[in-house]
């Protein structure tokens, strides 16, 4: 995939400083960004849900064509924050560290955790579909429709499974299967650093010695505020390059290649099982 990656320039940063403690105040900020445009009422109604990450992976400033220059405006800023290009960034560097991945083991046996829609997987899947198999797990009955729906639409659902449930209950209950990659992206946000522990700890027994695990995590970052004031964003984990590193390797992963995604927002991780223990 030839999908480039979004940058902030040293104009979006310091405007980004300026700015932030501003539209972060409640009133200010939902009167611009959530009650003058319909794509940022969305955002905050869904707020880390699948839909509202399809809503920043998909965005052009075509889906506000028609409507009234301010909303066009306000919407396309809203939409080219830091964080919004740093998913949309995200979602392209675990791309393509997936093809990577198929090109040196030469195929795939992926579970995916609160898989979401699994754009990742179904993406390269679409140009990669020999051999590649892949269970996506997730606990919203709607995002596992729209997977199977996108899926469909791309050629590949043969090549993927379903299964809905907590990421939690698999740490519980475990699963008989050994993939060779095993992925985690978006949802390290949430559990603390002991329960994250538990979840690497399970994922590292399951996988095929040799086999890789990609997780990500958000960090501290000039927008933090104004994700939870305004867009409602629940209470996130963010954590930085050591800090990740640290827990991966209580896990069981040592040395893990810790990358982050060119805005410096969010941290993708991509680390092996050398053995069985």
């Amino acid at each position: 995939m030839n999908q480039k990656y979004e940058t902030a320039g040293i104009v979006q940063r310091t405007a980004t400083r300026v700015l932030m403690p501003i539209v972060s105040h409640p009133k200010i900020g939902k009167f611009l960004f959530v009650k003058l445009s319909r794509m940022g009422r969305s955002i905050q109604r869904l707020a880390s849900e699948y839909k509202c990450l399809e809503i920043i992976y998909g965005y052009s400033r075509e889906q506000t064509k028609g409507r009234g220059l301010i909303e066009r405006i306000l919407t396309h800023l809203l939409l080219s924050f830091l964080n919004a290009k740093a998913v949309r960034n995200r979602l392209r560097l675990v791309e393509r560290i997936i093809e990577d991945i198929i090109q040196k083991t030469g195929r795939v046996e992926i579970i995916s955790l609160a898989a979401g829609s699994g754009r990742d997987i179904i993406d390269v899947f679409s140009q990669n579909p020999d051999g590649n198999t892949a269970v996506l797990i997730d606990r919203s009955r709607q995002a596992i429709n729209y997977s199977k729906n996108l899926a469909q639409t791309k050629g590949v659902a043969d090549n993927l499974t379903w299964a809905r449930g907590m990421v939690e209950e698999f740490v519980k209950n475990g699963k008989k299967m050994k993939p060779n990659l095993a992925l985690m992206v978006g949802f390290l946000d949430y559990p603390n650093d002991e329960e994250a522990i538990e979840i690497f700890k399970e994922i590292y027994r399951i996988l095929q010695p040799g086999g890789y695990f990609i997780t990500s995590n958000i960090t501290n970052n000039p927008e933090r505020t104004f994700l939870h004031t305004i867009l409602k964003w629940p209470t996130m984990h963010y954590r930085s390059h050591h800090e990740l590193k640290k827990i991966l390797e209580a896990g069981g992963f040592n040395n893990p290649l810790i990358t982050a995604e060119p805005t410096d927002t969010h941290l993708v991780a991509i680390a092996q099982k050398l053995y069985d223990p």
